[in-house]
């Protein structure tokens, strides 16, 4: 077994007073896009969307499905393969490339792909740039096929590929910046123009499982797992060139069904397993630019065909053998949360998708058991319903935090929740200091008010900060600073009783989304004090 390095020690400074007055944060952006099975090029199932509270449905329904495949989502269009027969079976028509309104779900339009006598059932490698792509290949890479890059808006054909591919649906494609498609086969890597469907550059690689060679990207690199002398490995490729770099060290083990990622840290991980306790671990690796080195590893629970999940603050989520979800530090590979029950009874396929106020919403890959769940970040439930025959059937996450899975028969759901209700909110206090900090009830879209009376210390002047990560510090006194560095806000407001009003931004008005606010009292002796802390939780 590979060595453990020993967790780092992690020093908070004590602030200085001049991080209470920093300058306003960046808005975060918003992009709702699930492109690939991973939903992103890293494939760690990280969106910029806020997702539902609740298993609210927004909608359900559309063409019958024998099996479920991964839903696409670009926009407002939300685009799945339908499967009505294994091959030849309702060939050429038996597994149309379908495209619904991601608001309504209704079907925007339809287009069955060529089908040439050999083929196998039509799956979506991903969608970029206006296109989607779609393709016959696969079947445990039997089949060879061209694969067709389709308007979004019609599903007309843009253009054919150059040459045939043999990745399928349970390899996955990611995409380069500039929408440029870098394509796990069987026995290559391979980078494709997004413009043309021309060939860039295409370099050997041996697949552990014909089913399972997909790769992930970070912005210049390509990371490949493959068998090495003794047990497997990562390659690093230059996403450029296609060059060969470097690589890790063996991870033990004959095999591996898994795809790498790479966490929004640079963090690159693998769950290598094969149903043996013995070898089965979940590996971090930190790339240094010049080498790939083991940072930690963990055991691992068997699975296949797999996609993992990072959050905002680089968390990973794995599964353990006791088919829990485990969320481990990504620096110093710590265990901090395990769900409390199991996703599966037996071999799972989780897929993942982790929203930016840090939930996350897994499927088990089961067929008679299938399931997803959702989880607070510290792992405990927020909910679960019954998704019989997921399979590769989500989660995805698109505009609007809107949550997509597919079922067979039609049994096709979104789920989004409304936020925009003055009851849609919560405020907890997180620390208590020497001096109040009271409270109104936050009206989204509107205002947010707070109040402190400064006759408590004998300040003169408060400043109120808010920041959406709880970062803390403590302080003498008995103090602690929940708030500092870089704000969403800051005001001030003179004493003795020191009232603010905030206006939340339309942007940050969004399921789940915490503002962790504190008042620091100015003007008198010590310097300063702080108020008790409060979490305004909008939508919890």
């Amino acid at each position: 077994m590979s060595p453990r390095l020993a967790p780092r020690a992690r020093f908070l400074p004590t602030p200085p007073l001049s991080l209470l007055v920093l300058a306003l944060a960046a808005p975060l952006a918003a992009a709702g896009d699930w492109t690939n099975n991973g939903g992103n090029a890293g494939r760690n199932g990280l969106s910029d969307e806020v997702g539902p509270l609740a298993a609210d449905p927004l909608w359900n329904g559309g063409r019958s499905s024998i099996i479920a495949w991964q839903p696409m989502i670009a926009g407002r269009r939300v685009f799945s393969v339908r499967q009505t027969g294994f091959p030849p079976a309702g060939e050429p028509n038996g597994s149309p490339v379908v495209c619904q309104d991601l608001d309504t779900g209704a079907e925007l339009w339809f287009r069955h792909v060529p089908y040439v006598a050999g083929d196998w059932t039509t799956f979506l490698l991903g969608t970029s740039n206006g296109l989607v792509y779609a393709g016959r290949s696969g079947n445990g890479a039997s089949v060879s096929q061209s694969f067709y890059a389709l308007d979004q808006t019609s599903g007309n054909t843009v253009w054919t590929s150059d040459e045939p591919i043999d990745a399928g649906p349970y390899d996955g494609i990611c995409f380069a910046a500039n929408g440029d498609l870098v394509i796990g086969n069987a026995a290559s890597v391979r980078r494709v123009s997004a413009v043309d469907g021309s060939t860039l550059w295409d370099v050997p690689r041996v697949c552990n499982v014909t089913s399972s060679c997909g790769i992930a990207l970070s912005a210049s690199a390509v990371y490949v797992a493959e068998p090495a002398p003794g047990g497997n490995w990562i390659r690093k490729l230059d996403l450029a060139t296609g060059q060969t770099l470097y690589n890790t060290v063996v991870m033990p083990g004959f095999t591996s069904q898994n795809t790498p990622f790479v966490g929004p840290d640079g963090t690159v991980y693998l769950s290598r397993t094969q149903n043996n306790p013995a070898v089965d671990h979940f590996y971090a690796f930190s790339d240094s630019g010049t080498s790939l080195a083991l940072r930690w590893d963990a055991e691992a629970g068997w699975s296949t065909t797999s996609e993992f999940g990072c959050a905002p603050d680089g968390t990973v989520y794995m599964l353990d053998r006791d088919y829990r979800i485990r969320a481990y530090d990504s620096n110093t590979g710590d265990l901090e949360h395990v769900s409390v029950d199991p996703i599966a009874s037996g071999s799972a396929a989780p897929h993942m998708a982790v929203d930016r106020s840090g939930k996350l919403f897994v499927s088990n890959g089961g067929f008679a058991n299938g399931r997803l769940y959702s989880f607070n970040p510290d792992l405990s439930l927020r909910w679960s319903f019954a998704v019989q025959n997921i399979n590769q059937g989500g989660p995805a996450l698109g505009e609007d935090g809107t949550l997509v899975v597919t079922g067979i028969g039609t049994n096709l759901r979104a789920f989004r929740s409304s936020c925009q209700t003055p009851s849609q909110a919560a405020i907890r206090n997180a620390f208590t200091n020497p001096v109040s900090l009271h409270s109104g009830l936050p009206i989204l879209g509107s205002t947010w008010a707070a109040s402190v009376d400064l006759t408590e210390t004998g300040h003169d002047t408060a400043i109120l900060m808010g920041r959406p990560n709880a970062v803390t510090w403590p302080l003498p006194n008995g103090m602690t600073l929940l708030c500092g560095g870089p704000k969403f806000f800051q005001a001030t407001a003179p004493g003795p009783l020191a009232t603010f009003t905030y206006a939340i931004p339309f942007d940050l008005a969004l399921c789940g989304f915490t503002l962790h606010m504190q008042a620091a009292h100015l003007g008198g002796a010590p310097s300063f004090a702080l108020s008790n802390a409060l979490d305004l939780v909008v939508g919890g």
